[in-house]
């Protein structure tokens, strides 16, 4: 392990970590898109998770021109996980967060946000992100989007608990849109699982069932880089099963951490997605066993926790059905959806009436909308024939509730509606 460091001041308010692997285009700009921090002593720590590129080079030359506090450390590669251990131990902040080696900070915000962590006494603050296309440019809310006009309401800013707004479980899992204060983690020994994938959502679950009181900055505060060459989120593979794991781990702790079921509810709601996710991205011999272990672990939960999420807080009917499918360890239902299918149940006769209609339209276009953020943020490379296939069939179905109720509503509407114009 080689170290490099510049030490300017010896306390410091917000250690910012960022792993770095390979990612001599991108580094520059993650560390130039750091500096509009003002008022408080930031440190950089960066790990190099044993690049084979000019990553630690241009990182080395970068830090010699700075007046960041900085500490530079190389090992080698064993993923994000063990680098983000590291730099937390190494920590020298009350607070810290974490950052992706090749996205854009808006850094000013980290201002208002450590102000708003010190002076109202939260564990953790959380803020907004945002996507953006490599490719295009094109910048697009996290998918969490509503989650947060739910809770927020149109506020800029909010100090909640956990009890009191359970849906705070259900918002995006990622560290990277969180500032915490160092003592929270390191007195619940909080760290990221090693030598998993989606590391983050054990992460998450772990702070919001230790928290006592959270902050959110109605604010986006982090440009995630999408549908570039190399992405971790671009990958494909073994790797997606790693989300069972990660679902294990975190059923393993619902007798273990006693908080309400509305709690347990919007975070088996979050894994409900995911897990469904990773059935559509996984390898397509992989996918019934996937759908399998899903139910076999989904069965551990309570049913009436998985009906609390379904009936109180999914988003749409497609969610309410994933859910159902769980209670009811409908493998067939599962593996449509993870062929990328519409979960549609057996031998049911819904009532064609003008709110199942509402219900089923909103669906849809919850769906649509799902499909086409897979294709924005990169994440659907080599599924685009599918994915067009299945737009193709949600829209005519689309079109033709929409002609039943009577409503003249084109399908080019519904598109311009998605893509926001």
């Amino acid at each position: 392990m080689e170290w490099f460091s510049d030490i300017k001041n010896p306390q410091i308010d917000l250690s910012i970590i960022i792993p770095m692997y390979n990612v001599e285009d991108y580094i520059i700009d993650t560390l130039n898109s750091m500096k509009g921090v003002r008022d408080f002593k930031v440190e950089l720590i960066l790990i190099d998770d044993g690049s084979t590129d000019n990553t630690l080079n241009l990182t080395k030359e970068w830090a010699g021109n700075s007046d960041f506090d900085i500490c530079i450390l190389t090992k080698e590669n064993e993923g994000p996980s063990i680098a983000r251990n590291l730099g937390l131990s190494k920590a020298r902040g009350e607070l810290v967060t974490f950052f992706d080696s090749d996205d854009i900070a808006l850094s000013y915000l980290y201002t208002d946000v450590i102000n708003i962590i010190l002076s109202h006494n939260v564990d953790f603050c959380i803020f907004r992100g945002s996507s953006f296309d490599h490719v295009t440019q094109k910048v697009h809310e996290f998918p969490d989007y509503y989650v947060w006009d739910k809770i927020m309401g149109g506020a800029e800013f909010k100090v909640l608990t956990p009890h009191q707004e359970p849906r705070l479980a259900r918002l995006e899992p990622s560290a990277v849109v969180r500032v915490y204060r160092k003592e929270f983690i390191t007195s619940n020994e909080i760290q990221f699982p090693e030598n998993l994938f989606f590391e983050d959502v054990l992460f998450h679950e772990k702070c919001i069932l230790n928290a006592k009181k959270i902050a959110l900055l109605n604010k986006t505060l982090l440009l995630y880089r999408v549908n570039r060459e190399g992405q971790t989120t671009g990958s494909f593979g073994k790797k997606r099963q790693d989300i069972l794991k990660v679902i294990e781990l975190i059923i393993s702790d619902y007798s273990k951490i006693r908080v309400t079921d509305d709690i347990w509810a919007n975070l088996i709601g979050l894994l409900i997605r995911m897990n469904v996710w990773c059935s559509e991205n996984c390898a397509y011999e992989d996918k019934a066993d996937f759908v399998k272990r899903s139910v076999s672990l989904f069965s551990e939960i309570p049913k009436n926790v998985i009906e609390i999420y379904m009936k109180e807080y999914s988003y749409n009917d497609w969610e309410a059905k994933l859910c159902k499918a769980f209670i009811e360890g409908n493998e067939k239902v599962l593996n449509i959806s993870a062929e990328g299918g519409y979960p549609i149940f057996d031998n049911v006769q819904e009532p064609f009436h003008t709110y199942e209609n509402k219900v089923s339209l909103d669906s849809i276009d919850g769906k649509i909308e799902h499909l086409f953020s897979q294709q924005k943020e990169g994440w659907a490379h080599d599924r685009f024939n599918v994915l067009n296939a299945k737009l193709e069939s949600l829209v005519a179905l689309n079109k033709e509730l929409n002609e039943k109720l009577g409503r003249k509503v084109s399908v080019s509407a519904v598109i311009k509606k998605i893509f926001k114009g």
